[in-house]
């Protein structure tokens, strides 16, 4: 929940909620009798619901939802508070599934 000023000058509230589903696809190929190479993709959903309002009234409601994969980004289009809202994987996660097999 945050605020922010319109074009007219008015004081906006925003409701804003996230969700993110993760959806990791881990790869073992075998190198060598002895050796396993593993890798992980994931592919990351993330949903956005707002409620924008002003002087009181509800003025507009929007779910949006973007996908990308492990190394990518999405972009929300621009909602509320006119600026769009870009989402990257960081490799955070793919980095903490790997190390936890090894």
């Amino acid at each position: 929940i945050f605020y922010a000023n319109n074009p007219l000058g008015q004081l906006v509230f925003i409701d804003q909620r996230m969700s993110l589903d993760a959806h990791a696809n881990l790869v073992f190929e075998e190198m060598s009798p002895r050796q396993t190479r593993v890798s992980a993709n994931t592919l990351y959903t993330v949903r956005r619901q707002q409620a924008v309002s002003y002087q009181g009234q509800l003025r507009s409601t929007n779910a949006d939802t973007i996908s990308f994969n492990s190394g990518g980004s999405g972009v929300f289009p621009a909602a509320g508070d006119g600026l769009p809202s870009r989402c990257i994987a960081t490799g955070d996660l793919e980095r903490e599934l790997l190390s936890i097999i090894r």
